[in-house]
């Protein structure tokens, strides 16, 4: 194989995986609205409570959607 194939593919391998890495699931969040939540409460967590828990994915995205519009609230005052 070619030197500049090789690269080629390797370049290729490297975009795949930060595509995949930008492209996990938020629960219906954005990656900005997400990360917010996780800043003030640890939304990982609170995600696999939910789970664990039995809600569906609309539940938790409605139950993440409720913590940013908190989050935003309380940052505005």
């Amino acid at each position: 194989m070619n030197k500049s194939l090789k690269a080629t593919l390797i370049a290729s391998l490297c975009i795949c995986a930060v595509l995949a890495g930008c492209s996990s699931n938020m629960h219906g969040l954005s990656n900005e609205e997400y990360r917010l939540v996780d800043k003030y409460i640890d939304a990982d967590e609170m995600v696999e409570e939910l789970q664990l828990s039995g809600y569906s994915e609309e539940e938790i995205e409605k139950e993440l959607r409720a913590a940013l519009d908190q989050i935003n609230y309380e940052m505005e005052e």
